[in-house]
């Protein structure tokens, strides 16, 4: 006789509350205009605007920004925003409409393979509850541009799900939705190591070597496309930056994680690793805790979700060692580990005598509720630019967010407020030709041309590759230097758009000053 926790009925029951339990805690995304990054990547994005082949082979051919931002090859992406664009235009309900059902069906997918390699439904159900109500997802939600993340989690597991049928449907779709997780963000690498880590936990879906071919291939053929486009590999830390980073702040950072993750209580953009020392020295110290603990449970469980939290910050490893740079999301998918055990917790306790019983069902009712409030709270104090920005100024933040509200003053021609922030933002980042580019910007509209060229000049020369800033001088000095800088750019890109239009500009006041003469 089937135990009720593994009927068919609990199993369609447990599908529906998962996608009601996401719901209520993220639909008002759903009201949220464009944020951040959306405002480059869809509402300046001429390359989403038509199903075309132009545009289909752009998408594989460049960079999300096109230059104009952090160089990242997410072409399925891209293709995402223009099937949106084809139904929605610039109405940014329907973006954040699949980008919240993307985070629900990555929440069912875990659900599924959950149960599948747990033979538990109750466990599969409190995990993916848990998965599909966290604020640690909010900010992806609330940034259209942010569904990279949600859209290669949702993929890995659809790849997974595939993949743990073991007949010839698994064997074709698995190494597609493989493809379709790395095309959309580069932590989809991850799939074969968590399909390695998915037979540790259950014998019964270990697969042969064989079976990984076809992932090493379209790995090889993702990386190699990757580099052609961007001419960089994955940025690799020197083996002295690698090892201090172990020692020093690994421990620290994977409890910051544990302790965002349990008690999500200043999410923010843009964590930084400032840690102080009491922090750094008790944080080896609650790593031993758990890895003595570890060893007395002597659970695959245990240890299979240790190592999934692990696995889920490994493709951030470069950022970490490089720079202090904690972003809050990086733990979406090791969030996914720290579930696993606290439902295995609950269903334990669940099973004790009664007074246990009602004291799990309070902490677990407890829990959803806490993690639900922190997201629509999250949702309602940021579902702005500004809004966004000034909180995350409330915490030891990165020069990114402080750039970004000045450009946003500078928008609102609030060049004093603007040119401050973009001061603070390159002291602490001054290898930033973006931040120094706005700086030049609002230099120039204080009044002060003869000091922003020059300055433009030299990020010109230090990074000739970085388009904005032969746009930029172009603005300033106008004329025929103007269309020579802007030649440079066209030469690059023919489909800079705002490069286009400015020598257009140009070309007209130099045929006027020829008439007047």
């Amino acid at each position: 006789m089937k135990s009720p926790s593994n009927s068919i009925s609990f199993k369609i029951a447990g599908f529906a509350l998962i996608v009601l339990f996401g719901f209520i805690s993220f639909a008002p995304t759903l009201r949220v205009g464009f944020l951040w990054d959306d405002h480059e990547m869809i509402e300046k994005n001429p390359h989403i605007t038509g199903l075309t082949r132009e545009n289909f082979h752009y998408a594989f051919t460049h960079d999300v920004f096109d230059g104009k931002g952090d160089a990242y090859y997410r072409p399925f992406q891209t293709i995402a925003n223009m099937v949106d664009y084809k139904i929605w235009g610039l109405n940014p309900f329907g973006y954040h409409l699949r980008n919240l059902l993307m985070h629900l069906l990555g929440a069912c997918l875990l659900f599924y393979c959950l149960w599948r390699l747990l033979e538990r439904t109750d466990v599969a159900f409190i995990a993916a509850s848990l998965f599909a109500i966290h604020p640690i997802i909010v900010e992806q939600l609330l940034i259209i541009a942010g569904r990279a993340e949600i859209m290669s989690v949702a993929f890995t597991l659809g790849a997974l799900a595939f993949a743990l049928r073991k007949d010839l449907i698994g064997d074709i779709h698995a190494p597609f939705f493989f493809a379709l997780a790395c095309l959309s963000k580069e932590s989809g690498v991850l799939f074969p190591a968590i399909l390695f880590l998915s037979g540790v936990l259950n014998p019964k879906f270990k697969v042969s070597w064989k079976k990984y071919i076809p992932y090493a291939v379209i790995l090889l053929a993702y990386l190699v496309l990757r580099q052609r486009v961007l001419s960089a590999p994955f940025p690799l830390p020197s083996f002295s930056a690698a090892a201090l980073f172990a020692v020093r702040d690994f421990p620290t950072i994977l409890v910051t994680y544990l302790r965002v993750l349990l008690l999500p209580v200043d999410l923010h953009s843009h964590r930084r690793m400032l840690f102080t020392t009491w922090w750094m020295w008790m944080s080896p110290i609650l790593l031993l805790a758990v890895f003595v603990a570890a060893l007395k449970a002597r659970s695959r469980i245990v240890w299979c979700s240790i190592g999934l939290f692990l696995l889920g910050l490994l493709p951030k490893m470069p950022n970490l060692i490089s720079s202090s740079l904690m972003l809050d999301h990086w733990g979406y998918v090791s969030g996914i580990g720290l579930y696993i055990l606290l439902a295995c917790g609950f269903v334990w306790m669940f099973n004790q005598r009664p007074v246990v019983k009602v004291m799990a069902g309070v902490l677990l009712v407890g829990t959803m509720a806490f993690w639900i409030g922190m997201s629509r709270w999250n949702i309602s104090h940021r579902s702005t630019d500004k809004d966004l920005y000034l909180w995350a100024l409330r915490y030891p933040t990165s020069s990114v967010v402080r750039y970004n509200l000045g450009l946003l003053y500078y928008e609102e021609e609030r060049y004093h407020d603007a040119k401050l922030l973009f001061e603070e933002s390159l002291k602490m980042n001054p290898d930033s030709a973006m931040t120094a580019n706005g700086l030049a910007l609002v230099t120039w509209k204080l009044g002060r041309p003869e000091v922003a060229v020059p300055l433009l000049s030299y990020w010109i020369q230090r990074e000739p590759r970085y388009l904005p800033s032969y746009v930029n001088r172009a603005m300033i000095v106008r004329g025929a230097a103007g269309l020579s800088d802007l030649d440079v750019v066209l030469r690059e890109n023919p489909h800079y758009e705002n490069a286009r239009i400015l020598r257009e500009t140009l070309l007209a006041e130099m045929g006027k000053n020829a008439a007047s003469r």
